[in-house]
């Protein structure tokens, strides 16, 4: 009798395991799926901020053009 009681004892102990386990797998994958979705916005931003820099460097470029090239050679262009 005692046997039986130990053993419904430890069987029950591993279920409580078994469910233990099944939660901390859950919100593990659900941690995993949050994480997954913030490295792709983190990825974004960084295309974002690598688009931004080429950008910046093509405004700096015609800029520097525009005060490269002598006044006349514009003419009434900006006047259109």
């Amino acid at each position: 009798m005692v046997c039986k009681e130990a053993g419904a004892k430890a069987e029950a102990q591993v279920q409580e395991q078994i469910q233990s386990l099944q939660n901390l797998y859950k919100q593990q994958k659900e941690q995993n799926i949050q994480l997954q979705q913030l490295l792709d916005e983190m990825e974004s931003l960084r295309q974002l901020e690598t688009e931004n820099q080429q950008l910046r460097q093509r405004i700096q470029d015609l800029e520097h053009a525009v005060e490269q090239r002598p006044s006349q050679q514009w003419g009434n262009t900006m006047t259109v």
